[in-house]
């Protein structure tokens, strides 16, 4: 019997900028829905821009936390720059 993918989940990657990163041209946070953090990751990285694929790869350098749908009703994620 073949086995069973996990379900998918809504994931946020948000990159941990620190001082000397220039965020023009870059994307700051990718929302993915994947069944694992490390697809999530890998997907995150084949749509990087500027900041390049190994910001999304690496749990040093970007958080990706796994979105719940219950709670109550809220903003969720504001970018701006």
């Amino acid at each position: 019997m073949p086995m069973k993918r996990p379900a998918s989940r809504l994931w946020l990657l948000c990159w941990k900028m620190e001082r000397g990163d220039v965020p023009i041209d870059c994307t700051h946070a990718v929302l993915v829905r994947a069944p694992t953090a490390r697809e999530a990751r890998e997907r995150a990285s084949k749509r990087a821009a500027d900041e390049g694929s190994a910001v999304w790869l690496d749990p040093k350098r970007s958080s990706c936390t796994v979105l719940k749908a219950e709670g109550p009703s809220r903003v969720i994620y504001v970018a701006y720059q």
